[in-house]
């Protein structure tokens, strides 16, 4: 039986998503909240746009050879005194 045949209701589907996930990893009320914050839409159209923007840019900037994407990506590491 499909997963869609069980549920009728998108919030039916929520509903046993949230409970599998209570199941499966031991999660308590407040952090399946923030879980829950990740799939409303107006999250999920902030983190839209800012991928595609960065995406834009580092494109951008190799067209431009300002970086060069052959190369590894620099690490530099902050020395705390």
């Amino acid at each position: 039986m499909e997963f869609d045949e069980v549920c009728a209701k998108p919030g039916d589907k929520l509903a046993i998503y949230e409970e599998n996930l209570r199941e499966v990893t031991g999660v308590d009320d407040d952090e399946l909240f923030r879980k829950r914050m990740f799939m409303q839409e107006p999250f999920v159209e902030l983190m839209e746009f800012m991928l595609e923007d960065t995406m834009f840019n580092l494109m951008e900037e190799a067209t431009y050879e300002e970086f060069d994407l052959t190369m590894p990506p620099k690490i530099y590491i902050r020395k705390d005194q």
